[in-house]
């Protein structure tokens, strides 16, 4: 796929155009029947972007990593400006960059310009300067993707083609693996054991986290970008059929890999949200359902979050996994629109439109909120604590989403 720069355009309608310069410090104004709404727009970083840029932002002390798939780099920015600290060559990285202490872990889907040789890499940088630390190849060549996750001395990785690897998070060298097929989400990892779903041949599973060892495997369907999460001793994963339909969300025992709960008809693409004792979850026409997590009362939906047709080639699904802070839930459509949405009621606070398709999804730190996507990287100013956001989804475990 070509994956150039898209054509700037209008973030809001009746407002002003945000020059065509690589970093901008504006405000923008979103205008309703109602009510006027101050959207601070801080800056945007267009050396990020590319077609299904899905990788999130991920912050630590002041700096962004983040992912940008069409000039095969991740790049370092300063959160306060968008100004690049430093970029290292990652070739198409599909998923957010995992922070441990000093050092990100990212990983590469295909070689130079999208061809599959040299093969892809695991591999570890240095947070401060960018530096590859180690790096380990796939002995099949298959792709890494999923955002890796950092638990003692291991940093687990899963692959399209050949399942999950435990790696030593030291020198990269592999300690298990575990051959389960393609998979193309996130692991997640809880009380001894890391949870994994795959997409072909369908299965969700959970290994022994030191050894490997299968603990249980049952098949529930077939799961693609949207992750398993970790709550109160569940884990909640979306599945259905290969051709992405008879969706529903799962909440597994832990330990057993039993149902407990399913939401039916409900899920897609994207990562469900859980927080305090609510879920959310985003479908595949752009809905977001919210429900009492134990009983599956329903609290709300949204209208179907699409602002303009989608592009021909592809319906217009949901990727983007929603976040959450302050009683605001922050979201971005597949057809271009970034969402601030209200945790109660459902009801949009504010919304505006961003040049490009949206397949990433957003990321909360230091009074900021970033989003990307196939046009570039977004930081606009929220009301929020001072947080780092390690990984996909923040929590570096994948265990629920609390503020």
């Amino acid at each position: 796929m070509k994956m150039g720069l898209r054509e700037h355009a209008k973030l809001l309608i009746g407002t002003f155009l945000v020059a065509s310069i690589i970093v901008s410090a504006v405000s923008v104004w979103y205008f309703s029947s109602t009510n006027h709404f101050n959207i601070p727009l801080l800056w945007k970083q267009e050396s990020v972007y590319g077609f299904d840029n899905f990788g999130t932002a991920t912050y630590k002390d002041g700096v962004l990593y983040a992912p940008s798939k069409g000039n095969n780099n991740v790049y370092a920015l300063n959160a306060s400006t968008g100004g690049i600290i430093w970029v290292q060559e990652v070739r198409q990285c599909d998923a957010s960059p995992c922070i441990d202490s000093d050092i990100i872990y990212v990983g590469e889907c295909s070689g130079p310009n999208g061809e599959p040789t040299p093969q892809p890499r695991a591999m570890a940088l240095n947070r401060t300067s960018g530096n590859m630390i180690w790096s380990f190849t796939e002995p099949n060549d298959t792709a890494w993707v999923g955002s890796p996750v950092v638990k003692d001395e291991f940093v687990y990785y899963t692959t399209l083609g050949t399942g999950i690897y435990a790696l030593n998070k030291t020198n990269g060298n592999p300690v298990w693996h575990q051959e389960i097929g393609k998979v193309v989400c996130s692991p997640a990892y809880d009380n001894g054991l890391v949870f994994i779903s795959a997409y072909d041949p369908p299965g969700q599973y959970a290994f022994n986290a030191t050894t490997g060892a299968v603990v249980w495997n049952e098949t529930y369907g077939s799961s693609w970008d949207s992750s398993p999460v970790v709550y109160e001793e569940t884990v909640v994963q979306v599945a259905g059929t290969s051709t992405r339909t008879n969706i529903s969300t799962y909440v597994l025992n832990e330990t057993t890999g039993q149902m407990i709960n399913r939401f039916e008809g409900r899920g897609g693409q994207s990562t469900p949200l859980i927080h305090s004792g609510k879920i959310f979850i985003p479908s595949q026409n752009g809905v977001i359902w919210a429900y009492d997590f134990v009983s599956r009362t329903e609290l709300w939906h949204t209208a179907a979050l699409i602002t303009k047709p989608p592009n021909l080639a592809r319906p217009d699904l949901s990727y983007c996994s929603p976040v959450l802070t302050n009683g605001i839930i922050y979201y971005q459509s597949l057809s271009g629109t970034f969402y601030a949405i209200n945790e109660e009621t459902g009801k949009t606070i504010w919304s505006t439109e961003l040049s490009g398709d949206g397949f990433g999804s957003p990321s909360v730190a230091d009074g900021k909120v970033f989003i990307t996507n196939d046009y570039a990287l977004f930081a606009f100013q929220v009301k929020t604590n001072s947080v780092d956001w390690p990984m996909f989804c923040r929590n570096n475990l994948h265990q629920s989403y609390a503020d």
